[in-house]
């Protein structure tokens, strides 16, 4: 039970201290979102897998670390699909644009 206490606590002193911790100072800029979302992830998981090493528990150990590595990897594709996404309208979007301007200039002559 001890042990649990120990993880809980370090795993919410590690966000506590991220939360404050002087990013732009070390970086020379803020964490990127999925850069928080590892380092919140790594803060609660770490732990964890530290009590389970204790106990040699390596069948936990695995599941958490696959499905961890599997949800961390599915969220850094969405992003760039995301992104992916964004730059396809903007390059629609100039498009559209340089196509109603050009109209635009057809019909004044």
């Amino acid at each position: 039970m001890t042990d649990i206490a120990l993880s809980a606590t370090f795993s919410a002193l590690l966000i506590a201290g991220g939360h404050w911790f002087p990013w732009r100072s070390l970086l020379h800029r803020d964490l990127h979102r999925v850069e928080a979302y590892i380092y919140g992830c790594l803060s609660i998981l770490v732990p964890v897998c530290v009590v389970l090493w204790t106990v040699q528990d390596w069948y936990a150990i695995a599941l958490i670390t696959a499905c961890t590595l599997a949800a961390g990897l599915m969220t850094v594709t969405t992003k760039a699909i995301d992104h992916i996404a964004d730059w396809r309208n903007q390059l629609h979007d100039m498009k559209a644009r340089q196509d109603a301007e050009s109209r635009a200039m057809s019909a004044h002559d």
